[in-house]
């Protein structure tokens, strides 16, 4: 009886184990599609700003960000895309962050708080 119960606490274990790998897999598939949704969405973004903004596109080719002159020069897409922060587009705009001038005003606790990675958040602080 003993090793009866141990075998089938083992296949119940085995069982348990697939069960979380599958719902693993499934994440893993979800957080992909969400990603790749993301991106579309940032294409679109940035296709309606040039389409928003085309002087922009025609007068300054590649732009290095900096927040001494010409702020209002730069376009708020553009300063995520210098300093490889496109992936926290959605986010910001989750918290109603849409300017630079909204950038401006986030800490280095803001950024910690909205889950930006080290080396993100201190490449928009430095920025800032």
């Amino acid at each position: 009886p003993a090793v009866a119960a141990e075998a089938h606490a083992a296949e119940e274990a085995a069982k348990a184990a697939r069960a979380a790998a599958e719902v693993a897999a499934q994440a893993a598939e979800i957080a992909a599609q969400a990603e790749r949704e993301a991106r579309i969405a940032m294409e679109k973004a940035n296709e309606i700003s040039k389409l928003a903004h085309p002087e922009r596109e025609e007068s300054n080719g590649e732009r290095e960000g900096s927040s001494e002159a010409g702020d209002e020069e730069l376009d708020y897409m553009d300063l995520l895309a210098s300093l490889d922060l496109m992936d926290y587009a959605a986010l910001l705009n989750e918290q109603q962050i849409t300017e630079i001038e909204d950038l401006k005003l986030l800490t280095k606790e803001d950024l910690r708080d909205m889950g930006f990675s080290v080396g993100a958040g201190n490449r928009l602080y430095k920025w800032v």
